[in-house]
């Protein structure tokens, strides 16, 4: 069946035969995370979250999650788990909780799915006990980062994904009219462009603008009242569609096969974002503290927790740039 292995000739899923593969040390590690509210963030870090100690439930959920997974997922092997270790992380400036299952086994077959399956159900915890104070808490980029041993050998995520994956991260930049926000993605993708990373950029227009070259094709199609055009070629494609309803959300799923999405503005955002604050247009940062990765700034500011660097150090703003590319997609 199309090289599926849970399907007989006759198209039957089936529990694959493991019986004579060899016993061998395998591991898994697999990531997810979830976007939570400040006050979500602020309760799981002090520990007055009302249902107790967050991560501390979530640990114990996805261990037990792992030593349950047969009984989940029909056709995985039961196994006998020698260990799972679950680690957090938090992600300040983005909001993001990220958690961390590592799985090992002496056995005839991997562990994949119950490091995954821990993943899932860790994060799910950690929704429904902070969902009194926040039920728009999204979970996300649940992957396999690594495995070991067995016939497939060790793979190890990292390469451009092939197929559905944890998406692009995302990164704001962000600041007054005129701060220079376009000036700084601009410098910033070709630098990121040599490390291996494809960057795309999503502008909010607070009016309307002129998707088409007036004469075109596509432009004739707009004015006479087509509700949407699409073109393409082997080297660009474009999608124009009329009426509202998109957000940058939305607008980012059509943009496939990138490592980052720059957002252009979108102060007041939660994103995860680098503001931009020059001395001649303003005097001080505009969005919330604990929404930025990083301040560029050529004004002597310093704010707790967040590295503060000039516009013109590209280098170690790219640096941090990169960093929240890589916690975010674990490339």
């Amino acid at each position: 069946m199309n090289g599926f292995t849970h399907f007989d000739a006759e198209g039957n899923a089936v529990m694959v035969d493991v019986g004579e593969k060899d016993v061998t040390r395998r591991s898994a590690v697999a990531r997810g995370s979830i976007a939570v509210s400040a006050e979500v963030l602020e309760a799981v870090e002090k520990g007055t979250a009302a249902k107790g100690d967050v991560l501390g439930v979530a640990r114990v959920a996805a261990i037990m999650a792992v030593k349950r997974t047969a009984g989940l997922i029909p056709l995985c092997h039961p196994l006998n788990i020698d260990n799972c270790v679950v680690e957090f992380e938090i992600d300040r400036p983005g909001r993001l909780i990220h958690l961390t299952c590592t799985v090992k086994v002496g056995g005839r077959t991997g562990v994949e799915m119950e490091a995954l399956t821990g993943a899932s159900i860790g994060l799910l915890t950690i929704y429904d006990m902070c969902k009194s104070m926040d039920k728009t808490m999204e979970i996300g980029g649940v992957r396999l980062l690594e495995k070991t041993g067995g016939r497939s050998g060790h793979f190890r995520a990292g390469g451009r994904s092939t197929g559905p994956g944890p998406g692009p991260a995302v990164l704001a930049v962000s600041g007054v009219k005129n701060s220079g926000k376009t000036t700084l993605i601009e410098r910033l993708i070709p630098r990121l462009s040599e490390r291996g990373f494809r960057c795309g950029v999503i502008k909010h227009d607070g009016h309307d603008f002129s998707p088409d070259v007036e004469g075109t094709d596509t432009h004739r199609l707009m004015t006479a009242g087509a509700a949407g055009v699409g073109i393409f070629s082997e080297a660009r494609s474009m999608l124009v569609r009329v009426g509202g309803g998109v957000d940058e959300k939305e607008l980012a799923g059509h943009l496939g096969g990138l490592d980052l999405i720059f957002l252009e503005g979108f102060k007041h955002s939660g994103h995860p974002k680098i503001e931009v604050v020059r001395q001649a247009v303003s005097t001080a940062p505009v969005c919330a503290p604990e929404t930025l990765l990083a301040l560029a700034t050529d004004l002597p500011i310093r704010l707790d927790g967040v590295p503060v660097c000039h516009p013109d150090d590209i280098t170690r703003l790219g640096e941090l740039v990169e960093s929240h590319i890589r916690k975010t997609t674990g490339k």
